[in-house]
């Protein structure tokens, strides 16, 4: 198996273990800092990609009031 592709494997690993977690525990039951924590982590999934190389196409993400 290549890097890359152990990198993939373990991606969708995670991926699937993240979303049993919030499954288990609901996004309203979370505190104010691991929402925080997973803001930023998201923030930084968008600003670097997943795999560490710079996004190109980044999304047009803005607040609607």
């Amino acid at each position: 198996m290549t890097p890359a592709q152990i990198r993939e494997r373990e991606t969708v690993r995670l991926r699937s273990e993240l979303l049993r977690r919030v499954e288990a525990h609901p996004v309203r039951s979370w505190s104010p800092t691991l929402l925080s924590a997973m803001i930023a982590v998201g923030d930084h999934v968008v600003e670097n990609g997943l795999d560490g190389t710079e996004v190109t196409d980044r999304p047009e993400l803005r607040v609607v009031r």
